[in-house]
Formats: structure tokens, sequence, C-alpha cells
């Protein structure tokens, strides 16, 4: 069927566009109220973001793994499994699944339990190739699998990953792989690739100043 449009407003990062979509529908339905949630959290919206979650879930049970993202986003960690304990992870379409699995990602993270995250993250990757509207998040979870495998010190993996973000990425996000590529170059003195990648990231600021920052620190580390 047709992409929901507030679900592509949340893919391609448009975020309040997304909201403005949700607030001008006369009968929104479960599925628009889950993916406005998730335009409201990237919004920092976040009590406006539970609402919709927990109005959506019954119908949507996507938005339970929404509803959790905003629980740990809140440090709220006990309420956040409570969410995904939920949610049926075979209930849910591969998007949903993806976004699942990172989640469940994130948690194992910040408990520390690094190899159980990277796991979950591979399988949010493999959940992300085999969702046909997927493409936007691939970036996002490759580049998070790439810093779970180089903080494991798993280089050759953190690589390869690093290479699906780079490929993934729309030049938005490119910038922030680049800065973390570059990162790992300096670390494994690796000072003329470093210096390949952020010219390249320096090249592309123009179009997100917000980004310059990242660049000029990763740059200092440098010189």
């Amino acid at each position: 069927g047709p992409v929901n449009s507030i679900l592509e407003a949340f893919l391609s990062g448009a975020y309040a566009q997304g909201l403005a979509r949700y607030h001008a529908l006369p009968h929104p339905t479960a599925e628009d109220q889950r993916w406005a949630g998730a335009c409201a959290l990237n919004m920092d919206q976040a009590s406006l973001a539970k609402d919709l979650f927990l109005t959506a879930r019954a119908a949507a049970p996507g938005a339970g793994v929404g509803l959790a993202t905003a629980y740990r986003i809140g440090h709220e960690y006990t309420l956040a499994w409570t969410a995904l304990e939920q949610v049926v992870p075979d209930a849910l379409l591969p998007l949903d699944l993806a976004l699942y699995w990172r989640e469940v990602g994130a948690l194992r993270y910040v408990e520390g339990h690094l190899p159980e995250a990277t796991q979950a993250l591979e399988q949010a990757w493999s959940a992300v190739l085999a969702s046909p509207e997927g493409g936007p998040l691939r970036g996002t979870v490759a580049q998070t699998l790439a810093f779970m495998y180089g903080v494991r010190g798993l280089d050759r993996q953190a690589e390869g990953f690093l290479e699906h973000a780079l490929a993934a990425s729309p030049p938005a996000r490119r910038v922030y792989v680049l800065a973390a590529r570059a990162l790992r170059h300096i670390y494994l003195g690796r000072h003329a690739d470093a210096q390949a990648d952020l010219e390249e990231a320096a090249s592309l600021v123009a179009q997100l100043p917000a980004a310059r920052a990242i660049v000029q620190y990763t740059a200092g580390l440098l010189s």
C-alpha cells in the first residue's frame, strides 16, 4: 500500500512536517499517531510522544517500541523494558522489527552488556535490510553497530559497518559517519586516512552547519 505520509516525513528527518501533517488530520489512525509520536520524540517533545504511543499501542504494536525509546531517553530503563516486553516481535513488520531490535540493543548497551547489545543490533541490521521502506534507517543502524564493534576492539567489523553506514547515509548524515571514521583512523594512527575523511566531511558541512563542531573537534585531534 502507499507509505503513510507521517512515516515518510519521519524517515526523511522532516519531523516538524510530520507533526504538522498529523495535527492537520481530522481522523488520525493509530499508525498516524505512532509515527507522529516518533516525530515528536525527535523534536524533544517527550510527553507528547508518550501520549501518542500509549494511545496507538493497542492497534499499532510498533508504538510499544516507540514508548520504550521515549522511556529510555528519559533514563527510565525499567519502564522501557516493561514497554518492550509487551511487544510481540513476531507481530511486527520488518521496519518495526528493526526499531525493536535497535531498542533492545540500546538498552543492553546502557546496562553494559556489549556482546548482547551487538547481537540485538545485528538482528536490527537484518530486519532493516529486509524492510522495503527501511533504507533511511540503514545508516543509523550500521553506524551504531560500527560504534559497538569499535568499543569492543573488533576493528574489522567496525570498519565494515562504517562502510555500510557511509553507503546508506544521506549527505546530512554522512558528515557524522565520516567524523566517526576519522576518529577511528586517528586512534589507530592512520593520519592520512583521517585527513581524507575530514576533508570530505568539511566539504559537506556547508549543507549542515550543525555538524561543523564535530568536524572541527575531530580535526583538532589530528593537529
